[in-house]
């Protein structure tokens, strides 16, 4: 059910917004049909991209906002025989028996139910200031309302069934009732790690001084129990994530700062000046590695520098 309706938001998008003549028969079926001037004519998007819940969530809006502006567009097609080819006709038709079947109606508006709270998690987990335990908090009651919905009618589902919204549907609606009881979501572990991170959200913390004396204890030795050493975590964490912590290590080799690359400008200026322009590549890298790497004078030594020199290759005294 859910490709079935990617493929057609992809050809019916395609469909629309490709041809001049579907967009004006479009928007001359929205005013016709609009009352009393109000309204807004949604037009047809494309599901994907990078961030797949927010298109989708507007594709799936856009659709059901202008589904009887969308219906009598297409029934036009079909009818009229005016500049309209016999392969548009036939599109039409395809996309009109979709559109009116009930269990594609159901999926909808199922589909914006489930994708509300989504978006929801979604812009809390791009919150930069967002704690790991009201992450954590959002998710739960993320998964608890999706399902939920597995089993009872959300919102917008119900005033389909109870109400007439959609006109009359074709079909039953069993490839919908299928197709959300092979809902899966995925568990979860470790909520106690988790909730102890809230003691760093200091919006949580007690306001009086004598509550704040305590707060927080038990979740400190829940803590303290994790294994903080970076060689502990690969040792207990290597065959979960073996690709993930390689990763994990080039990313805290980064340094956090751009001072120490500023620091490198600052020395190859030094090195390298309208005198010495002719320095190779590789002269150059050993002399900023010296630079940027070596000790200071005070704790260098030399010894095992002048042997090598003195030994490497006979020299003209």
């Amino acid at each position: 059910m859910r490709k079935l309706l990617i493929l057609y938001y992809l050809d019916f998008t395609f469909f629309t917004n490709n041809s001049s003549l579907n967009r004006s028969m479009l928007k001359r079926s929205f005013e016709a049909l609009k009352q009393d001037g109000k309204g807004e004519l949604l037009m047809p998007v494309r599901v994907g991209g990078t961030w797949w819940i927010a298109h989708t969530l507007r594709a799936v809006s856009n659709v059901l906002g202008s589904y009887k502006f969308i219906e009598a567009h297409l029934q036009q097609l079909i009818e009229t025989s005016e500049r309209v080819g016999s392969e548009a006709k036939a599109k039409a038709k395809a996309f009109l028996k979709m559109l009116q079947s009930k269990s594609v109606v159901y999926f909808l508006n199922y589909m914006l139910d489930v994708l509300s709270p989504l978006r929801r998690l979604s812009k809390l987990l791009q919150d930069r200031q967002a704690i790991l335990a009201g992450q954590h908090a959002e998710l739960s009651s993320t998964i608890k309302v999706i399902r939920k919905y597995t089993d009872s009618d959300g919102p917008n589902l119900r005033k389909v069934t109870q109400q007439d919204t959609f006109g009359e549907l074709k079909g039953s609606d069993s490839e919908f009732v299928s197709a959300r009881k092979h809902m899966t979501l995925v568990e979860f572990s470790c909520p106690g790690v988790v909730h102890a991170t809230r003691i760093a959200d200091l919006k949580q913390w007690p306001k009086s001084w004598d509550n704040l004396r305590d707060y927080g204890d038990q979740e400190l030795q829940m803590l303290n129990k994790l294994p903080w050493s970076w060689a502990e975590i690969h040792e207990v964490m290597s065959k979960k994530f073996q690709n993930i912590l390689p990763v994990m290590d080039l990313i805290m080799t980064i340094s956090p700062s751009s001072a120490e690359a500023e620091r490198g400008f600052s020395q190859l200026k030094l090195i390298k000046t309208r005198l010495r322009t002719r320095l190779s590549q590789s002269v150059l890298n050993n002399l900023l590695c010296i630079k940027l790497e070596a000790p200071s004078i005070e704790l260098f030594d030399p010894t095992h520098a002048i042997n090598h020199w003195n030994t490497s290759r006979p020299r003209i005294r």
